[in-house]
């Protein structure tokens, strides 16, 4: 036990020498080191929290002021991609206004730039249609400067937080299967097929469309077995050769938010890293390109079976990865077993 407990900090500074040593082919990006500039975990979690109360109000203008004047919603991504102020509008007239929605939360997990929020969608169509999700929705977060203050300080309120992005990972395959069990289902998928026209243009409804034609069993299947790899005894070597030569991993803690680019860096961070992924996820989501998995770590050899969400995007063509990121943070109570709505 002591000589395991000796060879892992060791084992730790190999790996960060050989991310110096590495040079510009294989680099680690610190997007947040400094735990200074990470948002304060409640008031990150009330902020996302006040979303269902203003949706289930029909606070519409509420509901948009969350977000930055450029913030971006995908929901489901992969279908939508709504950016800047009118385009949210267009968004919540389409999706939110007049539908019945709500949602069970099973667990949030809050880290320095984000909250995640795993729960399950329930939403029943003006015509009566309803369907129940699971649901992976990811709150990227800003913080605002204080008013005057020249130097960009962070408030620690949720006041002055605002939504950088929303992205929302559920299938549209299994939403419509399950849509389309019911009667109701034809009437309901008109009138939205109408919204999606009036509102979202052409455009918007023809992306939605391609938003059922995604990487499916085929990517869930590579994802479960990328991260079984990971989960073995030569994770981090078998997990990295896994990546294009420009992919990469992101972890995204409590504390910080660190990229690693390039196969060579990639594995080099994980050995570095203090978690280990204990073991193949037993639920994944795929969304177009991409493959989310509910997973669990053990952390710094001590904390075990802390909850974390993995999103995997595949290239284009191809089954390498070209992004992994992981949301291992502050796991958080979920309150009530039932909110009112959500987005």
């Amino acid at each position: 036990m002591a000589r395991h407990e000796a060879v892992v900090p060791a084992m730790r500074f190999v790996s960060i020498f050989m991310l110096i040593w590495l040079g510009e082919g294989a680099r680690i990006v610190a997007n947040a080191a400094d735990h200074s500039a990470c948002v304060a975990a409640d008031a990150a979690l009330a902020f996302v929290k006040a979303s269902p109360v203003v949706v289930g109000a029909e606070q519409k203008e509420e509901w948009l002021a969350m977000f930055a004047e450029d913030g971006l919603i995908q929901d489901p991504f992969g279908a939508i991609h709504q950016q800047g102020r009118q385009q949210q509008s267009a968004f919540w007239d389409t999706f939110i206004s007049g539908i019945n929605i709500s949602f069970a939360p099973h667990y949030d997990i809050v880290t320095c730039s984000a909250v995640v929020r795993i729960v399950n969608i329930s939403a029943i169509t003006p015509n009566g249609c309803p369907t129940d999700m699971r649901t992976f929705i990811v709150y990227d977060l800003i913080s605002l400067p204080k008013a005057g203050d020249a130097s960009g300080a962070m408030l620690p309120s949720a006041s002055s937080l605002q939504l950088a992005g929303l992205t929302a990972l559920w299938s549209l395959q299994e939403r419509s299967a399950q849509l389309f069990k019911h009667a109701c289902a034809l009437k309901a998928t008109a009138q939205m097929s109408m919204r999606m026209l009036k509102f979202l243009g052409f455009s918007g409804a023809r992306r939605y469309v391609k938003g059922f034609f995604g990487i499916g069993k085929e990517g869930q299947s590579a994802a479960a077995a990328a991260l079984a790899d990971l989960a073995g005894a030569s994770g981090a070597q078998v997990f990295s050769k896994r990546f294009s030569e420009a992919g990469t991993l992101t972890f995204h803690h409590r504390d910080s938010d660190k990229t690693f680019v390039a196969p060579a860096a990639i594995a080099a961070g994980l050995e570095a890293w203090g978690c280990k992924l204990l073991a193949p996820p037993t639920l994944t989501v795929p969304t177009a390109r991409r493959v989310s998995a509910e997973v669990s770590f053990s952390c710094n050899s001590s904390v075990e079976n802390v909850p974390g969400l993995a999103v995997i995007d595949f290239a284009a063509d191809a089954l390498s990865l070209v992004a992994v990121a992981f949301y291992v943070g502050i796991p958080m109570p979920v309150g009530p077993a039932t909110e009112p709505a959500i987005m």
